[in-house]
């Protein structure tokens, strides 16, 4: 897989050039990004995708010194299962969950 790392969203692609899917995480303030939006194409589901594109949304986000709140579901499911990732979560910032 191959990725393209643009300014708030990331984009992955099979070897042969088909797009796989992309996270997006756009800017809340200064120091915050919101992974709100990942999106997997219908042939590579359960293949991991999802799980990949959060790894490099998060890598992307720490090396700029940013955290993250979560409003896509699948972020919220997916960073309780990955103690590693427990520092990036923003503890400033909340959101009412109905």
């Amino acid at each position: 897989m191959k990725s393209i790392v643009e300014k708030e969203r990331i984009l992955l692609f099979c070897e042969d050039g088909t797009r796989a899917g992309f996270v997006t995480f756009p800017s809340v303030n200064s120091k915050v990004s919101n992974i709100d939006h990942i999106f997997v194409e219908p042939a590579h589901r359960g293949k991991g995708v999802a799980s990949q594109l959060m790894e490099l949304a998060l890598a992307q986000l720490e090396s700029q010194g940013r955290q993250v709140i979560l409003t896509c579901p699948y972020a919220q499911k997916w960073l309780p299962q990955h103690p590693e990732w427990s520092h990036m979560p923003a503890r400033d910032i909340r959101f009412s969950h109905h």
